[in-house]
């Protein structure tokens, strides 16, 4: 018996994207931002190799996290994503808990959403 597809085996296939594939790298690299951010953010505190809690440096600390992501879309999902690699990957190699603090705070204050439920 012939293949009666054989005749369409010429025609252009246009490979369809299939929403999931195009959901996980919206969310992939949702998540790479956050760790470039924080990642940002971790070194410019190193610099003075031991991170001081002063007031004023929470505070300058702080604003610079809003800076980079109050024009950036995020969800709960996305924080809880971000929290999952900041303690079990090797993207980011070191964590200090004030910063991780901070950031993990601004992230959860400046969400669209009414209400954050971290697990």
């Amino acid at each position: 018996m012939k293949n009666p597809f054989v005749d369409f085996s010429s025609m252009p296939y246009k490979k369809k994207v299939l929403p999931l594939e195009r959901i996980a790298k919206v969310r992939q690299d949702i998540l790479d931002r956050l760790i470039e951010n924080y990642l940002r953010m971790v070194e410019d505190e190193a610099k003075d190799l031991v991170w001081l809690v002063e007031h004023s440096r929470l505070v300058k600390t702080y604003e610079r996290v809003i800076q980079t992501i109050e024009n950036f879309q995020y969800d709960q999902d996305d924080i809880e994503d971000f929290c999952l690699e900041l303690d079990s990957s090797d993207k980011t190699p070191y964590m200090i808990s004030g910063p991780a603090g901070i950031y993990i705070s601004a992230l959860v204050n400046f969400t669209q959403e009414d209400y954050i439920m971290l697990n």
